[in-house]
């Protein structure tokens, strides 16, 4: 401070800012209203440092100390013109000042704007900017004088707007400050994604396209990011499921894409964060441009179903991620453990317009058994459960061409070389069979001429046995019937009587209500009529009061108030004569008192005086009452009263006699009822007594008739057992004796040399088919192998379905089993299942008996019995 002074100063007091004041003007200061002392003041090695004009001249600061009404007192610098200085990486300040700011500690301070030039927008950024100077350094805060912030960042979109306030901040060291610039310089800012806002902190560069945004943020959805990757690109993405959840988000954002150290900036809007994914953590890379969102990263070795899921060559599996109007889908790269076998997987999903999930592997057994297998959940992913990694999944796999081809061909051979053997079996076992035909049809006939006499004698016994079973019948139906119509006449007996004696209490019923009825009438006329007559009675009583109140309403009460006023009166009069007594009484020397006793007398003689007054109008009030006309027409009032009590009294003894008579009504016609009841239930005992005994004998001939039917019957269930019936048995069983001691030839030979001969033909066409298409016998089109993911990794089969045709046009559909464990016995049970299905008749439409190869077992005998 030892080294500063000042140099013309001035004192200048006016009344208005640059006040004209002509030849008057003796100062070069700029005059402003109030009182202010300025003058030039010493260069400042600290702000000649900063403003770079430290060349050997001076500034020609000029101080100003002020005090006005308005602003109080104030202390300025001033630069002589306007002065600019350049912060660095090309940004420049416009005109300066410097400003004194009083308190504890001074300070010092540079006030101005800072020109920001930016990547995409022709007029730089602009702050407002209060730079402090200390010491040794320096620092600056400022906001962007522009309303509602930076809008279309980098020229990425009009949509994107950072603020609306955007904080400025520089940091300089004025050793460094020349050769390095400041040390700290860049500026904060809200940026809105989705409904997250992220604080954007921009780092200036003197180049505008290596310039970069950054900011952290906790957390972002799937909605978050699409809202925002909608305002950046020109063509809408849909909303997808929210199943995508990002989490320490670190956001980025530059022109041209950035090289800083050894991190990739891509132009445009990007981040890098952890993710979660359908129940999966990733790390992913994540760009948004004008085409869409795209997604790519790492994925934490994860569970589908029982399988573990790891990186290829890497450790980690690998998946992306695209969101664009026209797809929203991406895929997951890894490897798997099946059968104890690493495959390399792929999972498939997509979010939009369905959210899917489903994974594929090749799975390479042998080289015959190579197949595409296909997984897709058990339970389908939604928004609320979107986690793939706890549920199972279904397995699909279909054979390839090839493999397919080959496995027809093998099979096509094995057909080939069964039509050839059974061909030539067929051959030997007709001639068998046409040898041991005639000698086994011979014994038949004679065994069945026995069997079919004694069969007919039976016949014959059976015969007459069921006839007298019959005739027993019918006699005994006969005597049920007629028993069953006696007791239908007792009952419609019962019926006829109770319906008279139900007519009976009906009409005693009508009767007794018709009598009742006409009572009760009565009795109300006799109630109305009475009811007239004391309302009459009451009338008249109303008529001679309001008379006798409208001639001498008050006369009687005026009577009443004349006596309590005499005998008021009367006891104030006694009152006063008791006083006087007691003041004459007392002695005499009391003047006090013998003075009160003339005042006594005179008020004595006033109450005298109101008393007679009283009397006369009590005389008067009596002279009224004892008038003629007034005798009269209370003597009509009280004979209205009498006239009222004689009414009420006849009327209610004319009322009691008329319900009276209604009450004897109701005991005769009561008794007339229940006496017609009464006949009613003697109507239906005695009936229902002549029911119950024809109903007791109809149920003793019903169960004689069941003794003697089931005799009868006894006779025809012994004809199971009597000589003639075991007669034919012994035929019978010599017969059957003979079909089960006879060769597998012998039996064939009984159910007849036509189905031997379908027999030898069908082996002979069977093989001529095969003969006749060679390797396409068989023609194998699709074999689809299905499981649950957790039991084949357990080693459960396989479900195979098998569609094909055979001989060209006969299409087969099957299931089977299939094992990985057991491959080479697949192809033989797709064999076993169309030679089953060609025995059953599938080439010819129908049901044949092949039984050549195999032989006769006991199962095959019953079944040609059967045929």
């Amino acid at each position: 401070m030892s080294e500063l002074h000042l140099q013309g100063a001035a004192l200048v007091i006016a009344s208005a800012d640059d006040a004209e004041l002509g030849a008057l003007t003796h100062s070069k200061y700029q005059i402003r209203k109030g009182v202010q002392v300025c003058a030039v003041l010493s260069d400042l090695p600290t702000v000649n440092k900063i403003v770079g004009e430290n060349k050997g001249q001076s500034l020609g600061l000029i101080l100003r100390a002020g005090w006005s009404p308005s602003a109080g007192f104030s202390l300025d610098i001033f630069f002589p013109s306007p002065t600019t200085f350049h912060i660095g990486q090309g940004i420049i300040t416009d005109p300066i000042s410097l400003k004194i700011v009083l308190g504890g500690t001074p300070q010092l301070k540079i006030i101005g704007g800072a020109f920001i030039p930016v990547e995409g927008r022709k007029e730089p950024l602009h702050f407002h900017l209060d730079l402090t100077l200390e010491t040794l350094t320096a620092s600056a805060t400022g906001q962007l004088s522009a309303p509602g912030g930076w809008r279309n960042p980098f020229g990425i979109s009009e949509q994107l707007v950072i603020g609306p306030d955007l904080a400025l901040k520089v940091s300089i060291v004025y050793s460094t400050f020349f050769i390095q610039g400041p040390s700290g310089f860049g500026f904060v800012g809200g940026l809105k994604i989705g409904k997250v806002v992220g604080k954007m902190e921009f780092n200036i560069e003197e180049v505008p396209s290596r310039q970069l945004l950054s900011a952290k943020v906790e957390n972002l959805d799937l909605h978050d990011l699409v809202e925002f990757a909608n305002n950046v690109s020109p063509v809408p993405i849909a909303r997808p499921p929210n199943v995508v959840s990002f989490h320490e988000v670190s956001l980025y954002m530059c022109p041209a894409g950035v090289t800083i150290g050894t991190i990739i900036y891509p132009a445009g809007f990007s981040f890098i964060s952890k993710v979660t994914l359908f129940g999966i953590n990733a790390d992913v890379n994540v760009s948004v441009g004008s085409s869409g969102v795209k997604c790519k990263g790492g994925i934490d070795n994860f569970k589908l179903g029982p399988l573990t899921v790891r990186g290829v060559k890497e450790p980690r599996a690998m998946f992306e991620l695209e969101l664009t109007s026209s797809k929203q889908a991406g895929k997951i790269d890894g490897m798997i453990e099946f059968l104890g076998v690493e495959i390399v997987m792929v999972a498939n999903f997509e979010l939009h317009p369905n959210f899917t999930f489903h994974f594929m592997f090749l799975l390479h057994l042998t080289d015959l058994f190579t197949f595409e297998v296909y997984a897709y959940p058990i339970s389908t992913p939604s928004e609320e459960n979107p986690d793939v990694t706890v549920t199972d999944y279904r397995l699909t796999a279909e054979f390839r061409n090839k493999t397919r081809d080959q496995l027809t061909l093998k099979i096509n051979k094995m057909f080939d070389e069964k039509a050839r053997r059974e061909a030539k079996e067929a051959e030997t076992t007709q001639q068998k069979l046409d040898e041991a035909r005639q000698a086994w049809q011979a014994d038949m006939d004679e065994k069945q001429r026995k069997l079919d006499k004694a069969y007919a004698s039976w016949t014959t016994k059976s015969s007459e046995t069921h006839d007298r079973l019959e005739s027993i019948k019918r006699e005994q139906k006969a005597k049920v019937d007629d028993l069953r119509h006696k007791l239908e006449h007792e009952r419609e007996k019962l019926h006829r009587n109770v319906n008279e004696t139900q007519a009976a209490l009906t009409a005693a019923n009508n009767e007794r209500s018709a009598r009742l009825h006409k009572d009760r009438e009565n009795l109300q006329a006799k109630r109305a009529e009475w009811d007239g007559y004391i309302s009459n009675a009451h009338r008249k009583v109303d008529d001679t009061t309001r008379d006798l109140h409208n001639r001498f309403g008050n006369t009687e009460r005026d009577i009443e108030e004349a006596r309590r006023k005499v005998n008021s009166l009367e006891q104030d009069i006694d009152n006063f004569d008791r006083e006087i007594d007691r003041l004459g009484l007392t002695p005499w020397w009391d003047l006090p008192s013998k003075a009160q006793i003339p005042a006594l007398a005179t008020a004595k003689g006033a109450l005298i005086f109101s008393k007679e007054v009283a009397d006369g109008v009590l005389r008067m009030a009596l002279g009224v009452v004892e008038a003629q006309d007034f005798i009269v027409r209370k003597g009509a009032m009280q004979l209205a009263h009498f006239a009222l009590d004689e009414a009420q009294r006849c009327g209610a003894t004319a009322i009691r006699i008329a319900d009276e008579a209604l009450a004897l009504t109701d005991r005769l016609t009561t008794e007339l009822v229940a006496n017609a009841n009464k006949a009613l239930e003697g109507a239906r005992w005695l009936g229902n007594t002549a029911v119950d005994a024809a109903d007791g004998a109809l149920v003793v001939a019903e169960k004689s008739s069941i003794v003697i039917i089931a005799a009868a019957q006894a006779l025809v269930d012994g004809l199971t057992s009597c000589a003639e019936w075991i007669a034919y048995q012994a035929a019978s069983a010599a017969v059957a004796v003979a079909k089960e001691a006879g060769s597998d030839a012998l039996l064939l030979a009984k159910v007849g040399a036509k189905i031997g001969t379908a027999i030898s033909q069908f082996a002979m066409k069977a093989w001529q088919w095969i003969l006749l298409h060679l390797t396409s016998f068989v023609d194998i089109r699709e074999i689809v192998l299905s499981a649950q993911l957790g039991m084949a990794c357990g080693g459960a089969e396989f479900d195979a379905a098998i569609r094909g045709t055979m001989a060209d046009d006969h299409f087969f559909d099957f299931h089977i089993s299939f094992s990985t464990a057991h491959t080479t016995e697949f192809i033989t049970a797709i064999f076993d299942k169309l030679v089953d299905m060609i025995e059953d008749g599938f080439l010819e439409g129908g049901k044949a008996i092949t039984a050549v190869a195999q032989g006769l077992s006991g199962d095959l005998v019953k079944s040609l019995q059967q045929l």
